[in-house]
Protein backbone atom coordinates (compact mmCIF):
# COMPACT_ATOMS: atom_id res chain seq x y z
CA UNK A 1 0.00 0.00 0.00
CA UNK A 2 1.36 3.40 -0.93
CA UNK A 3 0.94 6.77 0.70
CA UNK A 4 -1.33 9.37 -0.92
CA UNK A 5 0.46 11.57 -3.45
CA UNK A 6 -0.55 14.70 -1.55
CA UNK A 7 0.88 14.40 1.95
CA UNK A 8 -1.17 17.41 3.10
CA UNK A 9 -4.47 15.65 2.47
CA UNK A 10 -6.78 15.78 5.50
CA UNK A 11 -8.65 12.64 6.49
CA UNK A 12 -11.95 13.01 8.30
CA UNK A 13 -11.77 12.27 11.99
CA UNK A 14 -13.51 12.86 15.26
CA UNK A 15 -12.10 13.47 18.72
CA UNK A 16 -14.47 12.19 21.39
CA UNK A 17 -14.81 13.43 24.96
CA UNK A 18 -16.82 11.21 27.33
CA UNK A 19 -18.62 12.31 30.51
CA UNK A 20 -20.56 10.29 33.08
CA UNK A 21 -22.67 12.53 35.34
CA UNK A 22 -20.31 15.42 34.64
CA UNK A 23 -17.07 13.51 35.35
CA UNK A 24 -14.77 13.60 32.30
CA UNK A 25 -13.13 10.34 31.21
CA UNK A 26 -10.26 11.01 28.84
CA UNK A 27 -9.02 7.52 28.04
CA UNK A 28 -12.18 6.20 26.34
CA UNK A 29 -11.16 4.27 23.26
CA UNK A 30 -14.52 3.12 21.83
CA UNK A 31 -18.17 3.97 22.30
CA UNK A 32 -20.84 1.74 20.79
CA UNK A 33 -24.46 2.88 20.79
CA UNK A 34 -27.41 0.75 19.67
CA UNK A 35 -31.02 1.78 20.08
CA UNK A 36 -34.41 1.46 18.46
CA UNK A 37 -37.91 0.11 18.90
CA UNK A 38 -38.98 -3.49 18.92
CA UNK A 39 -41.63 -4.58 16.46
CA UNK A 40 -44.61 -6.57 17.74
CA UNK A 41 -46.03 -9.05 15.27
CA UNK A 42 -49.67 -10.09 15.66
CA UNK A 43 -51.34 -12.67 13.45
CA UNK A 44 -54.56 -11.49 11.81
CA UNK A 45 -57.30 -14.02 11.08
CA UNK A 46 -58.25 -14.18 7.41
CA UNK A 47 -54.98 -12.89 6.02
CA UNK A 48 -51.42 -14.08 5.81
CA UNK A 49 -50.08 -10.59 6.53
CA UNK A 50 -49.50 -9.95 10.23
CA UNK A 51 -50.10 -6.67 11.98
CA UNK A 52 -46.76 -5.06 12.80
CA UNK A 53 -46.96 -2.65 15.71
CA UNK A 54 -44.33 -0.49 17.36
CA UNK A 55 -43.10 -2.04 20.57
CA UNK A 56 -41.04 -0.73 23.43
CA UNK A 57 -37.78 1.16 23.24
CA UNK A 58 -34.52 -0.68 23.82
CA UNK A 59 -31.04 0.81 23.76
CA UNK A 60 -27.56 -0.24 24.80
CA UNK A 61 -24.33 1.64 25.33
CA UNK A 62 -20.86 0.13 25.52
CA UNK A 63 -17.68 2.03 26.26
CA UNK A 64 -14.12 0.72 26.12
CA UNK A 65 -11.36 2.62 27.85
CA UNK A 66 -7.68 2.36 28.55
CA UNK A 67 -6.86 2.03 32.21
CA UNK A 68 -6.00 5.42 33.67
CA UNK A 69 -6.17 7.08 37.03
CA UNK A 70 -9.35 8.93 35.98
CA UNK A 71 -11.07 5.81 34.62
CA UNK A 72 -12.68 4.45 37.76
CA UNK A 73 -15.51 2.70 35.96
CA UNK A 74 -15.70 0.16 38.79
CA UNK A 75 -17.43 2.85 40.87
CA UNK A 76 -20.15 3.28 38.23
CA UNK A 77 -21.47 -0.27 38.30
CA UNK A 78 -22.72 -0.12 41.86
CA UNK A 79 -25.98 -0.82 43.65
CA UNK A 80 -27.75 1.88 45.69
CA UNK A 81 -30.66 0.81 47.93
CA UNK A 82 -30.83 -2.50 46.08
CA UNK A 83 -31.13 -0.86 42.63
CA UNK A 84 -28.72 -0.38 39.74
CA UNK A 85 -28.02 3.36 39.70
CA UNK A 86 -28.90 5.61 36.78
CA UNK A 87 -26.24 7.85 35.27
CA UNK A 88 -26.40 10.70 32.78
CA UNK A 89 -23.89 10.15 29.98
CA UNK A 90 -22.64 12.66 27.43
CA UNK A 91 -20.08 12.37 24.70
CA UNK A 92 -18.98 15.09 22.33
CA UNK A 93 -17.79 14.44 18.80
CA UNK A 94 -15.33 17.15 17.84
CA UNK A 95 -14.80 17.28 14.07
CA UNK A 96 -11.13 17.56 13.17
CA UNK A 97 -11.58 18.58 9.52
CA UNK A 98 -12.42 22.00 8.13
CA UNK A 99 -14.90 24.09 10.07
CA UNK A 100 -15.33 22.50 13.50
CA UNK A 101 -18.82 21.12 14.06
CA UNK A 102 -19.22 19.46 17.43
CA UNK A 103 -22.09 17.08 18.07
CA UNK A 104 -23.14 16.47 21.65
CA UNK A 105 -24.85 13.16 22.43
CA UNK A 106 -26.74 12.87 25.73
CA UNK A 107 -28.19 9.67 27.18
CA UNK A 108 -30.19 10.37 30.33
CA UNK A 109 -30.57 7.58 32.83
CA UNK A 110 -28.16 4.85 31.68
CA UNK A 111 -28.08 1.83 33.97
CA UNK A 112 -24.63 0.27 33.76
CA UNK A 113 -24.95 -3.40 34.58
CA UNK A 114 -21.69 -4.91 33.38
CA UNK A 115 -18.07 -4.06 34.13
CA UNK A 116 -15.07 -5.83 32.67
CA UNK A 117 -11.39 -5.22 33.31
CA UNK A 118 -8.52 -6.92 31.52
CA UNK A 119 -4.87 -6.71 32.54
CA UNK A 120 -2.91 -7.55 29.40
CA UNK A 121 0.56 -9.02 29.32
CA UNK A 122 1.98 -5.86 27.73
CA UNK A 123 0.95 -3.97 30.89
CA UNK A 124 -2.01 -2.26 29.24
CA UNK A 125 -5.20 -2.26 31.29
CA UNK A 126 -8.50 -2.16 29.40
CA UNK A 127 -11.94 -1.63 30.87
CA UNK A 128 -15.40 -2.01 29.38
CA UNK A 129 -18.80 -0.84 30.56
CA UNK A 130 -22.13 -2.02 29.25
CA UNK A 131 -25.39 -0.30 30.07
CA UNK A 132 -29.05 -0.08 29.14
CA UNK A 133 -30.59 3.19 28.04
CA UNK A 134 -33.82 4.25 29.70
CA UNK A 135 -34.79 6.61 26.85
CA UNK A 136 -33.70 7.69 23.38
CA UNK A 137 -30.46 9.65 23.35
CA UNK A 138 -30.53 13.19 22.02
CA UNK A 139 -27.97 14.80 19.75
CA UNK A 140 -27.42 18.49 19.14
Amino acid sequence: MSLPADATRIFWGVNTTFFISGAKHTAVANIQLRYGYRVHEELVTGTNNPYLGTGGFHGELEADALGASDTRFDQIVIIASGQVRSWNVQWIEGDTQGTPADFSWVASGVKFSEYQKVWERDNVVRVRLRGTLMAEPTVS
